[in-house]
């Protein structure tokens, strides 16, 4: 039971910092967490697999449990918005890159300005 509340406050800190991180678009932070938190991940697992009462039974474990659900939702949400957001970024960026061949020939060609000076000076 200790080894389970420091497994899962672990875990819950290391959500956290990735929720912080992709909130402030850091993506390869968050992918840095999230491998830091696998092996946490894979020991909860096991424990739970041995002890599913302590998860499935109300109470203040099955509740942090769910909390721990909740924020990787949330985590994934924030992702998968990222991801749509870069996504939106790149086809305007290649909008911007079609627009820009389409009217470069017109700014390319080289023409002498001749200035044209008033002689009522």
């Amino acid at each position: 039971m200790n080894e389970l509340n420091r497994l899962l406050g672990a875990i819950e800190q290391l959500l956290d910092a990735e929720g912080a991180a992709l909130r402030h678009g850091n993506v390869l932070g968050a992918a840095a967490l999230q491998e830091r938190g696998a092996p946490v991940i894979r020991r909860l697992v096991e424990i739970a697999a041995i002890s599913k009462r302590l998860i499935s039974t109300p109470g203040p474990m099955a509740e942090r449990f769910q909390g721990v659900r909740e924020k990787r939702r949330e985590n994934l949400d924030l992702l998968v918005a990222l991801r749509a957001e870069r996504e939106t970024l790149r086809s305007r960026l290649a909008d911007a890159r079609v627009h820009m061949r389409r009217v470069n020939p017109a700014y390319g060609q080289k023409k002498v300005a001749v200035p044209r000076f008033s002689a009522a000076v």
